[in-house]
């Protein structure tokens, strides 16, 4: 393992001292594809089998799109993947479809995740803070396998040039008494408000489990806090709310998600109907289930179903390749939605 891994450093070192030496060493070649206005792209797509109805309106999309970010929605009308001609009888207009169903669907999906980040922040509060009778627990060391010190500066910069008044106030009044360089910081309640997604999974990766450990029978506090959201334990849920956070932030920076690879959440899979297989494992469907199953333990209506159906029945061309969002053809028969 140790020499692969300095094999590695190695190339990435070689890579970055002497880029044209590797490049040349990996048959590279300089990009030296011209320029081309957005009704020369139309004009190509119709050489390469693309049915364009209207030329100068699709040019006009194209003018005001990134057609290289277009591109990833006429994928599945080629005739194979890497190929450049498209599969006889394949529009622009279904392309675009396709376009537009991402967008609805981002909308949708970022909304879902917001109501989880907004649960998880006051769950993780509701749940550590009673059980540590600490408000600053979050700054004790001992709680951690690594100390977020870069995540709570972020926090207490973040804290420190608020106009909110809730930050003012404290800012004003308080000190945590705990000293050092966080002493200012707040009760996590307040800090949480602070904390972005991203943060907030950092924190919990870096929890030390056992330091939340309760008398037995009862579980460690973290596995009930990862039963608060319907994972089995903090394990689970760690990578549920690292899965929540990518997804987020493909939806928040306008990224393709409709047939985006995915990692598999762990533990999901069982709550599905065994009679009723995802046409894949690591796409959307997946994933949707994993946050059907949070909102669902939280008490709070998801309608996935509804939307979905909603969205299949507006565009017919997502429809149309819905398994390669991982949507099984049968997915409305199974129980779980």
């Amino acid at each position: 393992m140790l020499h692969k891994r300095l094999r590695s450093w190695a190339r990435r070192q070689y890579k970055r001292r002497f880029p044209l030496h590797y490049a040349k060493d990996k048959g590279l070649q300089p990009y030296a594809k011209p320029f081309a206005d957005s009704l020369v792209l139309v004009q190509k797509l119709q050489a390469d089998g693309l049915i364009v109805a209207n030329a100068p309106d699709a040019a006009q999309f194209i003018e005001r799109n990134n057609y290289y970010r277009f591109k990833v929605y006429l994928r599945p009308f080629l005739t194979s993947p890497g190929a450049k001609d498209f599969i006889p009888g394949s529009r622009f207009e279904d392309a675009l479809e396709l376009h537009e169903f991402d967008e609805e669907l981002r909308r949708f999906v970022l909304g879902l995740t917001s109501t989880i980040e907004l649960q998880l922040r006051h769950k993780l509060d509701q749940r550590i803070t009673v059980y540590s009778s600490d408000p600053f627990w979050y700054l004790r060391n001992k709680h951690y396998r690594t100390f977020p010190a870069q995540t709570l500066r972020m926090a207490r910069h973040t804290l420190e040039r608020s106009h909110e008044e809730f930050a003012q106030h404290y800012l004003n009044k308080y000190h945590s008494g705990v000293g050092g360089e966080f002493n200012f910081l707040p009760p996590f309640w307040i800090v949480s408000e602070l904390l972005t997604i991203g943060q907030l999974d950092y924190l919990i990766r870096n929890f030390d489990k056992s330091s939340f450990d309760n008398p037995t029978p009862t579980p460690n506090q973290l596995d009930l806090l990862a039963r608060d959201f319907g994972a089995y334990n903090i394990g689970y849920l760690q990578k549920w709310v690292e899965y929540v956070r990518n997804i987020r932030n493909w939806c928040a920076h306008h990224s393709r998600l409709w047939n985006r690879h995915m990692a598999t959440p762990p533990n999901v899979e069982r709550s599905l109907s065994k009679s009723i297989k995802a046409a894949s494992k690591h796409r959307l469907y997946h994933s949707l289930a994993m946050l059907r199953i949070m909102m669902k333990s939280r008490g709070v209506d998801d309608d996935i179903k509804s939307t979905m159906i909603m969205l299949f029945t507006k565009y017919p061309a997502a429809d149309a390749n819905k398994d390669k969002m991982g949507f099984p053809s049968n997915w409305q028969a199974d129980p779980f939605w």
